[in-house]
């Protein structure tokens, strides 16, 4: 009895001390509280998703716990309120989801014909000036449409994505009215799993159709504040862009203001794959350098007005921008801190964070599954814990040099010291942003980016300089005709440096693994943050051991790797059946006859999230346009060591660069003819494909073409041929996906 005793009394008091402590945390942090309240909400509503009782019942849970770790105003005002209206948000957003203009007019049908007035409305256009070219596709609103010329104009106003066609080539300006004939059609979804699923990321933009436009005629222009923000933004950045080549203007409108419809496909690559695709998209690295641009300009004016001044003009950037997601996110926290300053308050970046995600949330819930949305968020919220440590660390760089008093160090030693001190905190700052990003890289993408943090840490200088580089430029341009081309021959070595060093790096980068699941990378994170945030040796050591456990989970697919796997994919439209052969085993992987875009990258998708940095087999039976037109798109993602096609006359262009760039990555190019390849062999008959075999080490798969169907066979342990699967061909629209285990 008296043990119990003492234990209840232990109890308490590590109770009372972790109300204490949490009660410290509502204080400080008070939009902490919110944030954690919000979270519960969202996790009930995406964890839980057609299940009514959980979702009410999660909730509920984390309430009353609240309600014992906090006092019960904060679990009322700051944990619950902010919660209830997050979940009043979302089925706002279902209502939407449920009534889009775009979807009634369409019927829930995948695809119908179209005549429509289309208002363009997107902030990547160039307008008048030529130059860049339109976005491929551009968002815009659906005002007016109907199914054939002799209908009457429905009134639609609904928000879409416009394919333009490939003769079309004149400049839109934002607000521009074109009377589009075309067809209307869903976003294709994920096909495999671990695949990009399009139609789910336009959703979350409440995007349900996109408009493939066979005819375009531009009829009126409508102006508004963003269209005339835009075309001023556009005058403006023609002072400078004009001088330069068209391979570096490109990069730079897309590393100033998000205008990456021009940028060469093998660049995006080599950013991917260095882990810094991030300086393509306007986000809180932006946001930052704009602002630290405008403060250096702001220098001499009164504290106050400078304090009101910084976040107006970044509102103004961020909103000729796009104002995406991680920009506004960006744009709170600097408003807030700013706002606060100006009035004499103390200010906590880490709190300014916890407000932006709340207000965000509220705004736009379905964003919490966003990819963009993890990576903004996590990278910044490991930045702000890992500030105050790497400012002590930065102190030791001169310590000796702490009790010196300055008379005795000349300017030079000081100037050095700070450039020195400066430099550290740029690095410690990529390694902070690298530990959060790579897991979430390797979650994503399947990459590891080894390189990341030093072309990073060369990156920011080279950034923040094309700023102050590019705007007073073309200040300076409109008074001073030759100040542009100044600014512009700058901006033009500053965008090549840029241009080689992920070129360089990415050549040396290869790193590819399965994808980890959830729960590891979850655990991953939380230690890394424990890492960054705690300063008690004994609980630093248990959490650096903590996230070389959630390390082994992530690299657990390269050590246990996936089980075999064989696919067919028919349907789609197309008369050929998509095979695909995955054995990460021994990192072999068989593509054959992949037609369709959706398709390819799917299959390259899926490749990737079982750990497969190259497809080493890619086999087409055909060579005609519309067959192999698609397969340029795994080259930007997976290597090729080996291409078999049929052999083609010099009219097949697209088939001939196919060839080059197999030869070009070093690769070998195949006829069926000549096909020398110790995994896979054919049979013809007729000139017509009856037999492909798969033989890699233990496993040895057959395709049996017949004429209204395939046959798969594999060769078991005692070397006998099963039947695994008799696949019907299907030359419909619908597609159907088999799974095989081997």
């Amino acid at each position: 009895m008296h043990t119990l005793k003492e234990c209840m009394q232990n109890m308490r008091k590590v109770f009372l001390s972790l109300r204490e402590k949490m009660a410290s945390f509502a204080r400080r942090y008070p939009c902490g509280v919110m944030a954690c309240g919000v979270i519960c909400v969202l996790l009930s509503l995406f964890l839980f998703e057609g299940y009514c009782f959980p979702r009410m019942l999660f909730p509920a849970v984390c309430l009353l716990l609240a309600g014992c770790v906090f006092s019960l105003p904060d679990a009322v005002w700051k944990f619950a309120l902010p919660g209830l209206f997050v979940w009043g948000s979302f089925l706002i957003y279902q209502e939407k989801m449920e009534n889009d203009p775009v979807k009634l007019f369409a019927g829930n049908r995948e695809r119908t014909g179209i005549i429509a007035a289309v208002r363009v409305e997107d902030a990547s256009l160039s307008g008048e000036g030529k130059l860049l070219p339109n976005p491929g596709r551009i968002y815009s609103k659906l005002l007016l449409g109907a199914y054939s010329p002799a209908q009457r104009m429905t009134e639609i106003n609904g928000r879409i994505l416009l394919k333009l066609p490939e003769n079309f080539s004149s400049p839109l300006s934002y607000g521009d009215i074109l009377l589009v004939e075309g067809q209307l059609a869903r976003p294709s979804s994920t096909l495999l799993p671990g695949a990009f699923d399009y139609r789910s990321w336009l959703e979350k933009r409440y995007v349900h159709y996109i408009l493939h436009a066979y005819k375009v005629e531009k009829s009126s222009a409508t102006s508004s504040f963003t269209g005339g923000l835009l075309e001023w933004r556009n005058h403006f950045a023609e002072k400078v862009f004009c001088f330069l080549p068209e391979k570096n203007r490109s990069f730079a409108a897309a590393l100033l203001f998000g205008c990456a419809q021009n940028v060469e496909k093998k660049t995006k690559s080599d950013l991917i794959r260095t882990g810094t695709i991030h300086i393509l998209t306007v986000s809180g690295l932006h946001i930052g350098f704009f602002a630290a641009f405008v403060t250096l300009l702001c220098i001499g004016i009164p504290f106050k007005i400078r304090m009101v001044i910084i976040p107006l003009l970044t509102f103004f950037y961020a909103w000729m921008t796009g104002m995406n997601m991680p920009a506004l996110r960006a744009l709170l926290m600097l408003s807030v801190y700013c706002f606060a300053r100006g009035a004499f308050l103390n200010s906590s970046a880490v709190n300014s964070l916890f407000f932006a995600f709340v207000l965000l949330m509220i705004l736009h819930p379905v964003q919490f599954t966003d990819a963009g949305m993890h990576f903004s968020f996590l990278t910044t919220f490991a930045l702000l814990l890992a500030v105050e440590n790497i400012a002590l660390w930065g102190k030791l760089l001169h310590e000796k040099y702490s009790f010196v008093p300055d008379r005795f160090l000349s300017w030079k030693k000081r100037y050095i010291l700070r450039k020195r001190y400066t430099f550290f905190q740029i690095f410690a700052g990529c390694c902070a942003a690298w530990g959060a990003s790579s897991i979430l890289t390797l979650f994503y993408q399947g990459l590891i980016t080894p390189f990341s943090v030093m072309v990073n840490f060369l990156f920011v200088p080279l950034v923040w300089l094309c700023f102050p580089v590019f705007f007073l430029g073309a200040v300076l341009g409109c008074l001073f005709a030759p100040a542009g081309k100044i600014g512009a021959y700058v901006l033009e070595v500053l965008t090549e440096l840029l241009l080689t060093i992920p070129k360089i790096a990415a050549g040396n980068t290869d790193w590819v693994l399965p994808r980890p699941d959830g729960v590891s990378v979850s655990i991953f994170l939380l230690c890394f943050f424990i890492l960054l945030w705690d300063k008690k040796r004994a609980f630093l050591t248990l959490s650096v051991a903590a996230m070389l456990i959630g390390m082994s989970f992530c690299f657990a697919g390269k050590l246990f790797p996936p089980p075999p796997e064989i696919l067919v994919i028919t349907g789609g439209g197309e008369d050929r059946i998509c095979i695909m052969a995955s054995i990460p085993e021994y990192e072999y992987a068989f593509l054959m006859d992949a037609a369709d875009f959706e398709t390819v990258m799917a299959a390259s998708s899926y490749l990737r999230a079982r750990g497969h940095k190259k497809i080493n087999t890619l086999v087409s039976g055909s060579v005609r346009s519309r067959d192999v037109g698609s397969l340029k798109y795994l080259f930007s993602t997976l290597k090729i060591p080996l291409l078999i096609m049929p052999e083609s006359s010099r009219h097949a262009r697209i088939a001939g660069e196919l060839r080059r760039k197999v030869a070009a990555e070093k690769g070998v190019n195949r006829t069926f003819e000549n096909e020398d390849d110790p995994f896979t062999s054919f049979r013809f008959s007729s000139r017509e494909l009856k037999e492909a075999v798969i033989e890699c080490f233990q496993y040895k798969i057959y395709m049996n073409f017949e004429e209204d169907h395939i046959k798969l066979f594999r060769e078991n342990k005692g070397r006998k041929k099963e039947l695994l699967a008799s696949i019907p061909k299907k030359n419909t629209m619908e597609e159907n996906v088999y799974i095989f285990p081997l």
